[in-house]
C-alpha cells in the first residue's frame, strides 16, 4: 500500500506529462498549418514526426512504469528502486539534447524545406509542451524523493 503523500503528486505528473503527450501529437496533425503559418515555405513532403514526440511518450511511460511499482512493490528496496529511477530519467532527459541534435543531422541531409519544417514542428511542440513538462518533472522527482525515504507500511507492522 502507499501513502497519498506518493501516489497524488505521481498522479498529477503522470496527467501532465500526458497533457504534453496529447498537445505534442496535436502539434504533429497540424503540421501542416504551423509550417504555413510560421513561414514562407510550402511544405507539402511526407509528414514529419520530430524525435520530441517519441522523447516525451518515453518520458510518460518511465513515470507510468514507476506508478505501477509505487502501487504494488512492497519489498523493502525502496530507495535503491527510487535511485535507479532517478538516474534513469536523468539519463534520459540528458541524451534528448543529443537525439534532437542527430535527428537535426538526419533531417538536413533530407533538404532545407525538410529541415525547417521540422524545426517549426519542433518548436511548436516545444512552446506548447514546456510548462506540462517542467511542472510534471519537478513532481515526479518530489514523488521518488518522497517513495526513496519512506517505508512499506506492512513492513513496520513487523519491527
Amino acid at each position: 500500500m502507499t501513502d497519498n503523500k506518493i501516489k497524488i503528486p505521481q498522479i498529477i505528473a503522470l496527467i501532465l506529462q500526458g497533457l504534453a503527450l496529447a498537445a505534442a501529437v496535436l502539434c504533429v496533425l497540424s503540421q501542416q498549418s504551423i509550417v504555413a503559418g510560421m513561414s514562407s515555405i510550402q511544405y507539402s513532403g511526407p509528414a514529419i514526426v520530430p524525435v520530441t514526440l517519441y522523447l516525451i511518450g518515453i518520458g510518460f511511460l518511465i513515470q507510468l512504469i514507476f506508478l505501477f511499482i509505487t502501487l504494488k512493490y512492497e519489498g523493502r528496496n525502496r530507495r535503491v528502486i527510487a535511485g535507479i529511477v532517478a538516474a534513469l530519467y536523468c539519463l534520459f532527459n540528458m541524451s534528448t539534447q543529443w537525439l534532437a541534435m542527430l535527428s537535426n543531422m538526419v533531417m538536413a541531409r533530407q533538404g532545407q524545406e525538410r529541415l525547417v519544417a521540422n524545426g517549426l514542428v519542433t518548436s511548436a511542440i516545444s512552446n506548447s509542451t514546456g510548462p506540462f513538462l517542467v511542472i510534471a518533472s519537478a513532481l515526479f522527482f518530489i514523488t521518488i524523493g518522497r517513495y526513496g525515504i519512506s517505508k512499506n507500511p506492512d513492513e513496520e507492522m513487523y519491527e
